[in-house]
């Protein structure tokens, strides 16, 4: 590899972070920790990038030490992207004398890895109930709908969309929002089923925290005393700009919890070449916290 990319930095600042731990306070790996060291001890990042990464795993260092004893009856365990209980988003946990967990991002705050296409499953509805069939009925007919318009196998992305397929990407992407809006509209009338979404994209670990380096900067942010949600309003907008011809296809959805809590969830490509099933990923971000509960601390 002769070039650094954001998940690559992403993934050696875990391995930084767990390979100090390790020397320092001669901490146990699990086997699948151990492995992801393994992954990424070789990844490669710009020499000011890693400055920074060493510089922010001192700050990190000094943090934990106040939360738990470091020592070499520690475990530490690197957590994947997908928990299949979506318990928690965090990267790394570390049990000792009490347990701590963490997602670690560089330069980053994404909240969540989900696809909208799989949002039937998030507030915990009957996958056999008329609502979860309907919503799978109508994805599918918009997935043959765009493959129609743009076969299978078709390049129309690089970095952004090739114009001549704009147009009928931005309704596709519109239609499949809207289809997911509705849905988990309806799916969130009541306190327990809008828990479960909230829980879903935030995560429902007890001991959470997320340590977010922006450029020399670290931010924790405690969210173990999060308040939950009653309810939810979703809309799906766009914030149109004449200097940058992606507005005109990108379309957000915006997720309003009566807590606080406003999440926007963008639209991207995941990949250049239309495939069976359309790869569309969601940039997922906090744009307000309101009075939920979180606390906030820069190391």
């Amino acid at each position: 590899m002769t070039k650094s990319r954001p998940n690559d930095n992403g993934r050696y600042f875990e391995f930084l972070l767990t390979d100090f731990l390790v020397n320092e306070f001669k901490i146990s790996l699990t086997e699948r920790a151990k492995i992801d060291q393994e992954r990424d001890k070789e990844k490669v990042v710009d020499s000011k990038v890693l400055k920074k990464m060493n510089d922010s795993v001192i700050k990190i260092k000094n943090w934990l030490e106040k939360q738990v004893e470091l020592n070499s009856e520690c475990i530490l365990d690197r957590l994947p992207d997908k928990d299949v209980n979506q318990s928690t988003h965090a990267d790394i946990s570390i049990i000792g004398s009490k347990k701590i967990s963490f997602s670690l991002k560089h330069n980053h705050d994404g909240i969540f890895h989900g696809r909208i296409g799989a949002c039937s499953n998030w507030p915990g509805i009957d996958k056999q109930s008329s609502l979860t069939t309907k919503f799978e009925k109508n994805k599918k007919n918009l997935y043959l709908d765009i493959q129609k318009k743009i076969p299978i196998g078709t390049k129309f992305a690089d970095k952004g969309i090739y114009e001549e397929y704009r147009e009928e990407w931005s309704k596709f992407v519109y239609e499949l929002h809207e289809l997911a809006r509705n849905f988990l509209n309806k799916a969130c009338k009541d306190t327990h089923k809008t828990r479960n979404l909230f829980n879903t994209i935030m995560g429902s670990g007890s001991d959470e925290f997320r340590i977010l380096q922006k450029n020399s900067k670290v931010i924790v942010q405690d969210l173990r005393n999060l308040s939950l949600p009653n309810k939810v309003k979703i809309d799906n907008v766009q914030n149109l700009s004449d200097k940058d011809p992606r507005s005109s296809y990108v379309w957000h959805l915006v997720f309003c919890f009566d807590n606080g809590i406003k999440i926007d969830a963008r639209n991207k490509q995941d990949s250049g070449t239309m495939a069976t099933t359309p790869k569309l990923k969601l940039d997922w971000q906090v744009i307000d916290w309101g009075n939920s509960g979180m606390i906030e601390k820069i190391l």
